[in-house]
């Protein structure tokens, strides 16, 4: 038998911010990256007993997540196609959320390159361009 739950679980969609501070991308530009995912819990039971803190654990799991595509990316890549970046990101964080219960609907990624790493970034950027025209 199962005692109630100390604690509501409620199921509206939620918002959670996420920031993988400075990160390398595949071609060695530092970026900042941060992100929102927008997140529903759709199965109640299995959010409270699958993990112990669901917003905890959504947030870790969506900024490792985070790091993860963006130190296997190049630049370019990230910059030309951010909506495949979005959809990428989307669908490894629901996988790895899916058994807690929790439907992953969209995930939104911002980039920005620092001003004390701009030049650094710019040629790299450039370099970047050129390999990706390349293949």
């Amino acid at each position: 038998m199962l005692s109630p739950l100390p604690f509501p679980i409620a199921s509206f969609l939620r918002t959670t911010q996420f920031i993988a501070e400075q990160t390398l991308t595949k071609d060695t530009v530092p970026v900042d990256v941060d992100a929102i995912i927008f997140w529903m819990v759709t199965d109640v039971k299995r959010a409270a007993l699958e993990v112990a803190s669901y917003g905890e654990a959504i947030a870790w799991a969506a900024q490792t997540s985070l790091r993860e595509m963006i130190g296997a990316a190049d630049l370019a890549v990230l910059l030309s196609n951010r909506k495949a970046a979005d959809e990428e990101l989307r669908s490894t964080i629901y996988a790895k959320t899916a058994d807690w219960g929790i439907n992953v609907k969209s995930v939104e990624i911002r980039l920005r390159i620092g001003e004390s790493t701009s030049n650094r970034s710019r040629s790299a950027m450039s370099r970047s361009r050129l390999r990706y025209r390349m293949r």
